[in-house]
């Protein structure tokens, strides 16, 4: 199913360039310069073919099919990432699933994971409270946590997540308030996941001095200390203290392999592990893959150091090298996914140990972007292009590190910084989109005796104020717009949004009639049974913008933002325009959606 190295050997040799390809990673990472590195651009593939590369893995994570996809869906607001071979689904995958979901601009996804992991796996109680729990199984659209217990690279990945989406589409209330939820995983991180002396990050809270090295990604770490409400230093410390831990790490290690498990000092780990990890916790294994896809992260991110080149030049080296793509020792074609750290060999291949696989391509290409070597970079970059979707029982580990091995490799792999950071320098694109939506349904209502009757399907929209306290003069304009137009279900991040009307006649005996634009519910009908009515409507919404009526064919464009951007319970918005100030006479009619000047709601969204 997999096309392996000796592939991309054979297109080295056939004279395919290469010579594009950043021998010189910049010293400068893209979280000050805002430049991010595309290798699958740097090695000759166009913008379109890394665009229909990105869309059809989603595709397959998301909505492919049965032997496919990763993401299935609970209910209406609730999906999950599923671990195939396990049948469970983990905070790690599910943050995974986050990042991918905000980077791809998917933002209904996003919702709908982080929903369900706010929802159903978070501790709410008890001596780890906020963390999550690190595994549940979905049984009959029921939820059950398997361990309370928390991995800490889910709240890692989910903290990171929660704050490009801010970044990117703006908070929301309540669960949507990315930027609040994201805060409160730090403060979780910070008092229960990370050590409280050394500011590592704990492999578990239940596991005395151990860290995981494919748990230390310090460029989120730089990022948090940008982003974070509070403790800003404390993430800056813990990014220096994470670097220093890796670059210890290396020294006990060869070939820039890294262990599954180790001591603070950065020793792979031996001792005082519990039983059922599934391997020692001193080998190269699963796991210790994403060690290099983190290194490539961080020279990326936060700018190349010598001791990331180093490294990652040597771990390429040693898998493409005799002792690996060429070698007849474990599995005889490839390299293998498990060995010792001295680089010797583990096990036995197909049984406990196998050729390398479709995650390990992943992480290994993104490790090119700490590398000085551009044929040697190429080796795995074109690995990981000429690899497809993994399909079946194993898919869930290997298509995460796919998907995130092709937005790192592809440039796409962005920092979104919240608007409360105050930074940009780094952030990626926010586009904006300016849609224009009619109304889809309006009308008016008379007071007084009239108080019953329904004025829907006008080609006018009366406004008057009455002359008695009666109201039997008073009319009030009703208009409605569906924000569903502008996707994800009206939820975007809104930037601005305009009111516009056109008023048709008027009819003013003073220079000071105002007219007031209110908020109104809408639960309401233009006719029949619901049709609006001055005394079936609730006028007690607030006033939201005033605005001056002018001469007849003139457009009015009202400021409605703040309204509209929190006005987040439903997907449509209703407005009521009332006469508000002057003399009783002064009335004005506006043109209805029945005629050629219909009332829109302009909204600028990203």
């Amino acid at each position: 199913m997999f096309k392996s190295l000796c592939l991309t050997s054979l297109l080295l040799t056939s004279g395919y360039a290469f010579s594009e390809f950043d021998t010189t990673p910049p010293n400068s990472g893209a979280i000050s310069t805002g430049k991010y590195r595309s290798v699958f651009a740097e090695t000759s593939r166009s913008q379109a073919e890394i665009n229909a590369k990105l869309d059809g893995a989603y595709s397959k994570m998301f909505s492919g099919t049965d032997d496919e996809k990763l993401y299935f869906t609970l209910d209406n607001d609730e999906s999950y990432i599923k671990a195939i071979d396990s049948n469970d689904v983990r905070s790690e995958g599910m943050s995974w699933g986050m990042t991918v979901a905000v980077m791809m601009d998917k933002q209904d996804e996003f919702d709908k994971l982080w929903r369900f992991a706010y929802t159903r796996m978070r501790n709410t109680s008890g001596q780890y409270e906020g963390t999550y729990g690190w595994h549940a199984r979905v049984t009959d659209q029921s939820v059950q946590i398997l361990d309370t217990g928390p991995a800490p690279d889910g709240e890692l990945y989910m903290a990171f997540a929660l704050f490009n989406a801010a970044g990117r589409w703006g908070n929301g209330s309540g669960v949507t308030n990315y930027e609040k939820h994201a805060n409160e995983l730090l403060v979780t991180l910070k008092t229960h996941l990370m050590d409280s002396v050394e500011k590592q990050i704990l492999f578990s809270p239940f596991v005395a001095e151990t860290t995981d090295p494919s748990y230390h990604i310090p460029s989120f770490y730089d990022f948090f200390a940008l982003v974070a409400k509070d403790d800003k230093n404390y993430w800056s410390d813990a990014a220096n203290t994470s670097r220093t831990f890796l670059q210890n790490h290396f020294r006990q290690t060869d070939h820039g392999l890294a262990s599954y498990l180790a001591e603070f000092s950065g020793e792979p780990k031996t001792n005082g592990l519990p039983a059922g990890l599934g391997n020692p916790g001193n080998i190269y294994e699963a796991d210790a893959w994403r060690v290099a896809m983190n290194i490539g992260i961080d020279a990326h991110l936060s700018g190349k150091k010598a001791w990331h080149t180093a490294n990652m030049n040597a771990l390429l080296d040693f898998f493409k090298n005799d002792e690996g793509l060429n070698a007849n020792g474990i599995c005889d074609i490839g390299y293998s996914q498990k060995y010792q750290v001295d680089g010797t060999d583990y096990g036995t291949c197909n049984e406990n140990n196998w050729r390398h696989d479709v995650g390990q391509i992943a992480t290994n290409a993104v490790a090119t972007l700490a590398v000085t070597d551009g044929a040697l970079a190429k080796t795995f970059i074109d690995d990981l292009w000429y690899t497809n979707w993994p399909t079946g029982l194993y898919r869930y580990y290997h298509g995460s590190l796919y998907m995130l091995g092709l937005l790192h490799t592809s440039g796409q792999f962005k920092l979104y910084f919240p608007e409360s950071s105050n930074h940009s320098v780094g952030s990626g694109t926010k586009k904006t989109t300016k849609t224009k939506i009619k109304a889809f349904k309006d009308g008016y209502v008379r007071g007084g005796f009239f108080g019953d009757r329904q004025y829907g399907k006008e080609w006018t929209l009366r406004v008057r104020k009455s002359n008695s306290s009666s109201l039997n003069g008073e009319s009030r304009a009703v208009v409605a717009f569906d924000r569903s137009e502008i996707g994800n279900n009206g939820k975007r991040h809104i930037v601005k949004a305009t009111l516009r009307l056109r008023v048709k006649s008027v009819d003013l005996q003073s220079s000071s009639a105002t007219a007031g634009v209110f908020a109104l519910n809408n639960r309401w009908q233009e006719s029949g049974e619901k049709g609006a009515t001055f005394n079936s409507l609730d006028q007690s919404g607030k006033r939201v913008a005033t605005f001056k009526p002018s001469k007849p064919g003139t457009w009015k464009y009202i400021d409605v933002t703040e309204y509209v951007k929190n006005d987040s319970n439903t997907s449509r918005t209703a407005f009521m325009i009332r006469n508000i100030l002057a003399d009783k006479r002064n009335g004005w009619q506006i043109n209805a959606k029945e005629s050629k000047h219909a009332p829109e709601l302009i909204i600028e969204w990203r």
